[in-house]
């Protein structure tokens, strides 16, 4: 759970850092086309399904439209360095969807709720990188979510996952 919470966040402030420098455009098509690349790489190398024909036709397409992409928005303005967070957002989402296959193995009120550090993590990276301010109640709110959390997973262990789901210990 640790990695998904990084990754998560990892995407979140990769996301928004890319949007800034290479605007909402490229930012955004840049981290949704390169998910699907890297999450079919990482599914593999953790022992996934082999990659099919189909996977393959498609990731060169969504790599020929980034590379478009890239070189049409190097034209408008967009920093390379924008880019390359805009790809890292993708992979860090891509690992992310790593998650899921852990869900087989967590109880699901238990997974399911440390996934709310991304809008925790979001509305924070909204003030920290673009700026915004947030009202007294959103503050509170983002506190409360974050105990929840921390409430949730703290003094967790693999073994205590492993107990709850009936696991061989």
């Amino acid at each position: 759970m640790l990695v998904a919470a990084v990754a998560a966040s990892g995407c979140q402030l990769c996301f928004f850092s890319a949007v800034r420098l290479t605007g909402v455009a490229a930012g955004t098509v840049l981290a949704i086309a390169s998910a699907p690349v890297f999450t079919g790489i990482v599914s593999r190398l953790t022992g996934g399904t082999p990659l099919t024909g189909r996977w393959l036709i498609a990731t060169v397409a969504a790599i020929a439209g980034c590379a478009i992409l890239v070189t049409g928005g190097k034209a408008a303005g967009a920093q390379l360095g924008g880019v390359g967070l805009a790809l890292l957002a993708g992979f860090c989402y891509s690992v992310y969807l790593l998650y899921g296959r852990g869900l087989r193995t967590v109880p699901a009120p238990v997974a399911v709720t440390p996934g709310l550090a991304e809008p925790v993590v979001a509305a924070l990276l909204d003030v920290v990188v673009l700026g915004e301010r947030l009202t007294g109640p959103a503050v509170a709110g983002l506190v409360l979510a974050g105990l929840a959390i921390a409430v949730l997973t703290a003094g967790r262990t693999p073994a205590d996952e492993r107990v709850n789901t009936g696991l061989p210990g």
